[in-house]
């Protein structure tokens, strides 16, 4: 059988009495997880929400210009094709387990009746480590806003909406509208003194508080290891989440009463985001909201991590219904 070496190094047991290799099983088993997370990221299996919606424009912009430091950062809009009128706008961060890329790929939320802006950030393996690529989100943001006009863009009516580690810009962006913090914000991008006001947020199965995730795992499923010195959210932090405080890249740390709605999903049965993440932030919004029934939290029974659950049609409605009505000027 295998054992552990005294220098950490694994080998063949000679002897009958065979030491238990925990950290060669977690290392396999964290490589293992890790690939599914990036490829559930990358792959999913959730399609398109809401259907077909007729002839579809496109534009890209870009946010950024390409720097030493890092690439440019573009954004792509969708749009009903022939409208004329200034429409709602939804910014859409994809999910990439933090590690990037994903542009090319087609939003999963569709335009209808409104701007859907596919949003380009860093991930952990290209500059975008903790707040990088959340400077990415908020660059994007200011940009349509300062773009409004050519993008048929309402500017008073700009939501976020992402899913897994997108979901989490997305509730970083919600808590900043009304805490705002000029590190987390950052001065990125062409426009650095727009407002990144959001009206609302739709986060699918987000990250919230990293430190805890390996405590809220269901112990019969096979799940990521998060406290790894090789997670993604290890990646993205630039440390292993358990080794000092991750509260500052917490969403749960910028709540106030006034944090606009926050729309939240998740599945009872997700290996790689517990559900208890959710949870947690749901409960510290509706603890402090002014309007609590403002927030709401979707718990997908057999759900997992970006399964079908999330695209089909009553699901879709609820979403669409959460934008038709928090998507609006505050008043």
């Amino acid at each position: 059988g295998l054992v552990l070496a005294p220098d950490g190094r694994t080998g063949l047991a000679v002897d009958g009495e065979m030491q238990v290799v925990r950290r060669w099983w977690r290392t396999a088993r964290q490589s293992v997880m890790t690939a599914a997370f990036v490829l559930r990221g990358y792959i999913g299996g959730m399609g398109v929400m809401g259907g077909s919606v007729g002839a579809i424009e496109k534009e890209e912009m870009v946010v950024q210009e390409a720097t030493e430091q890092h690439k440019a950062l573009r954004l792509r809009a969708y749009r009903p094709a022939n409208q004329s009128e200034r429409l709602p706008c939804v910014v859409y961060v994809h999910g990439t387990a933090f590690y990037g890329g994903r542009f090319d790929d087609q939003p999963i939320l569709v335009p209808r009746q409104n701007v859907v802006i596919l949003c380009e950030h860093r991930g952990s393996r290209e500059g975008g480590r903790f707040p990088a690529a959340l400077h990415d989100v908020v660059a994007c943001v200011r940009h349509v806003r300062a773009n409004a006009a050519e993008l048929n863009v309402d500017p008073d009516r700009i939501a976020v909406f992402g899913e897994s580690s997108g979901a989490y810009m997305a509730t970083m962006l919600a808590v900043l509208s009304a805490y705002p913090r000029p590190n987390l914000l950052g001065d990125l991008g062409k426009h650095p003194t727009e407002s990144a006001r959001v009206t609302c947020a739709v986060a699918l199965f987000p990250p919230v508080k990293f430190d805890v995730m390996d405590d809220q795992h269901d112990p019969k499923f096979h799940a990521q290891l998060h406290d790894s010195p090789d997670s993604p959210e290890a990646h993205f932090m630039g440390f292993p989440v358990r080794s000092r405080s991750v509260d500052h890249a917490s969403p749960l740390t910028y709540v106030t009463p006034h944090t606009p709605p926050v729309f939240l999903a998740h599945g009872d049965c997700d290996p790689l985001v517990p559900c208890g993440q959710s949870r947690i932030f749901f409960e510290r919004l509706v603890s402090t909201a002014a309007v609590p029934a403002d927030h709401q939290f979707h718990v997908l029974k057999g759900a997992g991590h970006s399964t079908h659950h999330f695209t089909d049609q009553p699901f879709a409605d609820l979403v669409y219904d959460f934008l038709a009505a928090f998507n609006r000027p505050s008043s």
